[in-house]
Order: structure tokens, then sequence, then C-alpha cells
């Protein structure tokens, strides 16, 4: 689902797996021929997104900062990504990045999605203005959607536990999950 969002409309997702299909029906087939023929029904490159996602061992905790103005309206997001193993045994030298499809939306209106971007795999902190100011903060992968974890910096962290009561169950239940799983794992 998340990469039928990056390739932009699930038509396309539809159809590069028809052609996938259609061709290599009754062959056997590599992961490349699937990327390709993603690649050609979407007009994006694929494979250089989902290789950072078959070809290594792990996934990303993105760490969530909200910019806000003077009068305290959330304007900007800064997301940044590093490497989550469960057992915390990650050196600096093995730290891994991802293509990650990320979506953001505010505490107080979770079916909005106010920001879709695709993080790049460079690992530095990536800021993404909002289309208006935001009262109070946001959150990110409502829905729990996304496959990484997320780590709400110490100024967000306060707002979006005070949301929680009008959370869905199953946002909560994310929320929860990425606390036990970053802690757990001292990552």
């Amino acid at each position: 689902l998340a990469l039928a969002r990056a390739l932009g409309i699930r038509l396309k997702f539809k159809a590069g797996l028809t052609l996938y299909l259609k061709r290599h029906k009754y062959q056997n087939a590599i992961t490349a021929n699937l990327w390709q023929a993603l690649s050609e029904a979407s007009g994006k490159e694929v494979a250089p997104m989902m290789d950072t996602w078959t070809n290594q061992m792990g996934y990303p905790a993105i760490s969530v900062e909200s910019i806000q103005n003077v009068v305290g309206y959330t304007v900007a997001v800064t997301l940044q990504q590093k490497r989550f193993l469960a057992d915390g045994q990650c050196s600096p030298s093995e730290q891994l990045h991802w293509y990650v499809p990320v979506s953001v939306c505010s505490l107080t209106e979770p079916d909005e999605v106010l920001l879709r971007v695709v993080l790049e795999p460079h690992g530095g902190s990536q800021t993404f203005q909002l289309p208006s100011a935001l009262p109070g903060y946001v959150r990110v992968n409502p829905g729990g959607v996304g496959f990484y974890q997320v780590r709400y910096q110490e100024t967000v962290l306060p707002a979006v536990t005070a949301a929680l009561p009008q959370m869905s169950p199953r946002d909560r239940l994310c929320l929860v999950a990425y606390s036990f799983a970053l802690d757990d794992s001292k990552n």
C-alpha cells in the first residue's frame, strides 16, 4: 500500500503488477522483473527505492520534530531516519537508510493527510513545509500503515500523549508499540 501511494495512484501499481504477471506467465522471474514492470507502469524508478528495503537488514525509525512560528502554529516538520534493529545492536558505521514514504496529519484531524513525502536515503534530517499553518502539533504515520517506527522529540511528545483520548484505538496502539519497541531496543 505504501509503495502504491509512493508510485502515485493505485491504478498504476495494479497496471504494473498486471504487466509483470503477463510477461512472466508460466516462467521464472526475478525481483528486478517486478521493479521493471512497476517502473514502466508508473513512470518512476522503482528499483532504487525498493532495493533499500529488500537488500539490507532492519528498517527505519523516524524522528519527528515540529517547527512552530511565534504564535505556536506548526509550519513545518523535520524528519530524520536512523536504522532500527530490535536488538539495538547497530553501530554508527552500520547506519543504513531507506526511501521511506511518510504521511503527516494533525493531531486533531487524523483522517486529513497534510503531507505525503518520500524521505531520501541520505541520512540527514529533512524539513518539509506544511501546506498551511496548523494549530498544535503533527502526527506521523496515521493508521500505522507505514513500515517504520516513529520517535517524537521531547518538544512534540507531550502534545501527542495529551491527544491520545481523541485518537482511534489503532493509532493509540501504534504509539504504545513505537514506545515499547524503541525503548526495548535502545535505538
